[in-house]
Parts: C-alpha cells; structure tokens; sequence
C-alpha cells in the first residue's frame, strides 16, 4: 500500500511538472536541450523525505510518511521573457476544482518572485500545492510543495526550511 502511495504521488508531481513546462509555447526545431541552472544552493529536506531522481525536476523530494513532495527545477534562457504570474498559473493547469487561496507579487532571493498556494482537485483527491517561480541571472526556478490537502500542513515546516535555505546563483 505504502509503495502505491509513493508510486501515485511521484507520477502525479512528474505530471504536473510536464505541465508546467515554464509555459512556453512548443514549436518544433529539433531537440532543445534544457539548460539547468548551476551553483545552486540549498539544504535537502530532513528525513522523511528522501530524494528521488526526475527527468524534469532539478531535485525532488518525497516523504516516506505521506507522499508529500518538494521539489526544485530550473531553466536557463538569456532570451526568456515569460510573465512570472503566468509561469506559475500553468504550473497548476492538471488541477481541477482549483481554488486559490493566496497569490501575490514577492521578493525571494532577492529577486522579483510570484507565488500561489492553491488547492484543487488531482485525479479525483483534494490535493494542496504551493508554487513559487522567480528569474535570476538568465535562469528561471520553480520550487513546489505538492501534497494531500489532509495532511498538507504536515510536513509543511520542511518546504519553508527548503525555501529557506535555497540560493540560486
């Protein structure tokens, strides 16, 4: 039952990360690989998270207890100009039912940031996420919570840790 839950969660977080896809428009030219950022700083969440490998994430990290997921990505583009609200809005295009609880303009590493926590609907269970996509030196970041809406506030403490402790480059 465990290894279903990790399963399930894992999938769902790869999902909504091919969702997101820094909402850029595809068109294409051939195979663009993705820059990642570099230099990039951070504490790895404390056990029960542990890290788990991901095509499109950065670092990703799923607690062992509940399936909750933390999670970083990054893409460097000097010709990126995407809006930071709408990056992180698409970010949260596989969620159903969505209702946003808070939105806002921030600073986050010392850098113009745009962050949402919302709640909605995944494959039919109430899931809560927080998103928070700043720019910085020619690379955007996505960093994420995503997890059950029961047990969200659970292991919340180890994303503000994460957020606390990362530093892009």
């Amino acid at each position: 039952m465990k290894t279903q839950r990790k399963l399930f969660y894992t999938l769902l977080f790869l999902n909504m990360l091919f969702t997101f896809n820094f909402g850029c428009v595809s068109v294409n030219l051939g195979s663009r690989k993705v820059d990642r950022a570099t230099g990039v700083k951070y504490k790895a969440p404390d056990k029960p998270f542990y890290s788990e490998s991901s095509p499109s994430a950065d670092a990703l990290w799923i607690s062992q207890k509940t399936g909750n997921a933390i999670s970083y990505m990054s893409e460097c583009d000097e010709n990126s100009n995407q809006d930071l609200k709408l990056i992180a809005q698409d970010s949260l295009g596989s969620i159903l039912n969505m209702t946003v609880f808070e939105q806002k303009e921030t600073l986050y590493n010392d850098r113009k940031a745009y962050e949402i926590t919302a709640e909605g609907e995944i494959d039919g269970i109430l899931m809560q996420i927080h998103v928070i996509v700043f720019r910085k030196n020619s690379c955007t970041y996505h960093l994420s919570y995503v997890g059950r809406k029961k047990i969200w506030n659970s292991e919340h403490e180890y994303y503000q840790n994460f957020l606390t402790s990362f530093r892009a480059r």
